[in-house]
């Protein structure tokens, strides 16, 4: 089976961010240890990520404008690029409801607003 460039580049985008996970796990035991290993292995992951977003869009771009296949392959293929970003919007989305139902925030008549983990120190 041969496998166009593009799908080629949206499998590895896909990967991208499980190697960064598969870092930032192995990572943690030098959080104290070695703060230098840890700072670079941070860079490493954020770099990973940014990498994969910025990729996955561009080449769901240069997938989409690819006429040589079907129009349910590219919309496919695109998805698969795009993951990760999809990933990232549900995390976002996530924990903003999360946030938002778990607010013990109070709220003056002012317009003040007491953070709820300040007030019960």
């Amino acid at each position: 089976m041969k496998i166009a460039r593009f799908q080629r580049n949206a499998i590895i985008i896909c990967v991208l961010p499980i190697i960064a996970f598969i870092i930032a796990n192995y990572t943690q035991q030098y959080r104290v240890s070695n703060r230098n290993i840890y700072l670079t292995m941070i860079a490493a992951i954020y770099m990973l990520w940014a990498v994969s977003l910025l990729w996955g869009l561009i080449n769901s771009i240069f997938i989409l404008n690819d006429k040589n296949h079907k129009l349910k392959k590219r919309i496919f293929w695109s998805i698969i690029s795009m993951l990760p970003l999809i990933y990232l919007g549900i995390m976002l989305c996530t924990s903003f409801i999360i946030d938002e139902f778990n607010n013990d925030d109070i709220i003056l008549e002012s317009g003040e607003r007491i953070d709820g983990y300040y007030r019960n120190s």
